[in-house]
């Protein structure tokens, strides 16, 4: 005969719950640093004990790469997404935080293609890219609008201005002097493409630049 213990299980009634939530709210304002949290926030005491623990718990698995690209992923993705979204057609500095935001994000992906050698050369690439997404996200930190504004706003005039296209073009001239035929001459000229600058009505002034139709 095998004996296996067995434990009683009641269910809790929503007033017990409520007793219980208000007996635990009860001991976390006796720390000192959860009330300070608490009004600098604006989040009840008890919602940032469970962020906390939930916190504790995504570090300690990120930390021993357990899941930690997934779990990484979904920090840097849900949160991000939904501001992201928000911010479309808001202030520069928003739309600044977010496309700063999703291109570092990328950036770091690109990284991970080679995983196996990265962990082998860094084996705390994860926890340094949670620490790294939350300086970028958090709002009190903004650091996606820091490398924004230090780095990538720089970095768009300067590869347009290198590496906008030039066309090669062939002009002929004939020439003479009183009346007498002269040989023709082929001279190739580099000409940058320019804005292409349409109407509505379909018409173009000529100028020509590549990537861009503005409309009057």
């Amino acid at each position: 005969m095998v004996l296996v213990p067995t434990v009683s299980v009641q269910s809790m009634s929503t007033s017990e719950l409520r007793t219980r939530i208000d007996e635990f709210d009860r001991a976390l304002s006796t720390m000192p640093f959860i009330i300070s949290a608490e009004r600098k926030l604006g989040v009840a005491k008890v919602h940032l004990a469970g962020y906390g623990v939930v916190a504790l718990i995504l570090l300690f698995l990120i930390f021993n790469n357990v899941y930690a690209g997934l779990l990484t992923d979904l920090v840097g993705y849900i949160l991000p997404a939904y501001w992201s979204l928000r911010a479309v057609g808001g202030s520069q500095d928003e739309q600044g935080q977010w496309l700063g935001y999703w291109v570092i994000f990328g950036l770091l992906h690109l990284f991970e293609y080679g995983e196996e050698t990265l962990l082998n050369i860094f084996p705390y690439y994860y926890t340094f890219k949670l620490l790294l997404l939350l300086w970028l996200i958090l709002p009190a930190t903004r650091g996606a609008l820091v490398v924004y504004l230090a780095v990538l706003k720089s970095v768009v005039p300067f590869i347009d201005t290198t590496f906008i296209r030039t066309t090669k073009v062939e002009v002929t001239t004939v020439g003479g002097v009183d009346g007498r035929a002269a040989a023709a001459t082929t001279t190739v000229v580099e000409k940058k493409e320019e804005e292409v600058v349409v109407d509505k009505a379909g018409r173009s002034d000529g100028k020509v630049r590549w990537g861009y139709v503005k409309l009057k």
